[in-house]
């Protein structure tokens, strides 16, 4: 082949639909990588989806979401659908989802709302065996319905050495710790094996005072007198009912329980007992600073 016909230039016509064909394909590559409209009515999905880098079209109780869970933040873009039991499916077919997607829990719903988009079911508690594999595999599967599978590779690795990394700054914690969540003033959700909590203490190298049976979610609901006799750190997740705080500081019974009386007590913001790997990455976060505050409020009070 001759040198000329190498350094031949390419002619206009040619030039032109390869021109054509480029910006055909630039918008459509665009649009592929555009993060799907979403909507979830399940507080742990949406907490996962925006760990992930995605913002939600809609997400059920917004305004609960904000109190139970904390963060990640909602948007103030992300709409409201009312209730999670009863959303409003009006404005959930306005928004026009590309999938909706929700948690076993809310398996009665599904009917409905696949007449609006595609259902997906992604379970957690529901799912046997420990909690943790579980979770991961939640996040896995999410990130792929999202298209985002190496974005729940990152969520992994990243909550999981900030657990670990949290762990090394921990001092000795000589007693179990207690976990709570208050119901009312006589009675609370204990978390025990299954629940988030219980994964994470056993990340943190913790023991979990309680031993006694919970349900599929991690919990028992006990009255008070339950706790009574356990030598624990008690570890109260806010937030409280309205209510319950006056009710204590009048409550015998809270009084003379052993943490209370020994003032082995810690209070921690709202983690959700029910989400994903960042609200065990923050209940990780606010449980060792508590833990560490405590042990060196210990040790000053020591003679």
């Amino acid at each position: 082949m001759s040198p000329a016909r190498l350094t031949r230039p390419v002619s206009p016509l040619i030039a032109v639909l390869l021109l054509a064909l480029l910006c055909a394909l630039l918008p459509a590559r665009a649009a592929a990588s555009a993060p799907p409209r979403l909507a979830t009515i399940d507080w742990t999905i949406a907490e996962t989806l925006l760990g992930l880098g995605i913002t939600p079209l809609a997400v059920a109780q917004t305004d609960s979401y904000r109190d139970w869970v904390g963060a990640p933040q909602l948007p103030d873009s992300v709409a409201d659908l009312g209730l999670r039991a009863q959303p409003n499916l009006e404005l959930l077919a306005d928004l026009a989802p590309e999938r909706i997607l929700i948690s076993p829990m809310f398996a009665s719903l599904e009917s409905r709302l696949s007449q609006i988009a595609p259902v997906a079911t992604v379970g957690l508690y529901a799912r046997e065996g420990p909690l943790w594999p579980n979770l991961l595999a939640a996040t896995r599967e999410i990130a792929e319905l999202a298209g985002r599978p190496q974005a729940a590779e990152r969520l992994i690795a990243d909550s999981q050495a900030r657990i670990a990394a949290l762990a090394d700054t921990l001092p000795p914690i000589e007693r179990p710790l207690l976990m709570v969540q208050f119901m009312d003033a006589r009675h609370v959700r204990v978390f025990g094996d299954h629940s988030l909590y219980d994964a994470v203490l056993d990340r943190l190298g913790l023991a979990n005072a309680w031993t006694g049976a919970t349900n599929s979610w991690g919990f028992s609901l006990v009255g008070l007198e339950a706790l009574a006799g356990i030598d624990a750190r008690l570890v109260v997740v806010e937030p409280l009912p309205v209510g319950v705080e006056a009710a204590l500081a009048d409550s015998g019974l809270w009084r003379h329980l052993e943490p209370v009386r020994r003032e082995r007590v810690v209070t921690l913001p709202p983690v959700w007992s029910f989400g994903g790997l960042l609200s065990a990455q923050r209940f990780a976060e606010q449980l060792a600073a508590a833990l560490r505050a405590a042990e060196m409020s210990d040790e000053g009070d020591t003679p």
